[in-house]
């Protein structure tokens, strides 16, 4: 159970976001653009994963395990039910590919994959997803995340920057 607790906690963005936060924070204070940037970088595409997660779940509006126990291949497109993809391994695997692309120390991947792999287990454990849930959420989450990163990339290089510019309109 506490496993699955951790797995829950690495796919939820309640808990990486606000670290994503501190780390974008952390680079912009320390005068450490490269971390800033790799933050930010990291938060695109856990967002662009997570948006077409959201996207997907309305479309196939699968049911979950408990609410159809004997019945994987349920499905009510456009309705409340919300099992495929997984959200949480969707987050964790992308969370995973980001950190793994802006690290270059080769003991990140073999931490962070099997993290997203233990949250990926607790959300069958649990009876949240299928596993077909599980391989789709991880699948979405390492090509949202690394497309993003491709794009932004493509389009700024590696200098990424939030700029606030408030105005004040009579």
């Amino acid at each position: 159970d506490d496993l699955s607790q951790f797995g829950e906690h690495f796919g939820n963005p309640v808990y990486s976001l606000p670290l994503l936060g501190v780390a974008y924070l952390a680079g912009r204070l320390g005068h450490k653009p490269g971390l800033s940037a790799s933050a930010l970088r990291i938060t695109g595409g856990m967002v662009t994963a997570a948006g077409l997660g959201v996207g997907a779940k309305f479309v196939f509006g699968r049911w979950r395990p408990y609410e159809s126990p004997d019945d994987a291949g349920r499905f009510d497109p456009f309705s409340s039910h919300s099992a495929f993809p997984s959200g949480h391994t969707t987050i964790a695997f992308s969370l995973a590919a980001g950190l793994d692309r802006e690290t270059e120390a080769v003991w990140v991947p073999c931490v962070v994959y099997p993290a997203a792999a233990i949250t990926a287990w607790s959300r069958v454990y649990e009876q949240k997803h299928w596993p077909t849930d599980v391989v789709a959420g991880a699948v979405l989450g390492i090509w949202a995340s690394g497309k993003f990163d491709r794009l932004l990339r493509q389009a700024h290089g590696d200098r990424v920057s939030l700029e606030f510019a408030p105005t004040v309109d009579p």
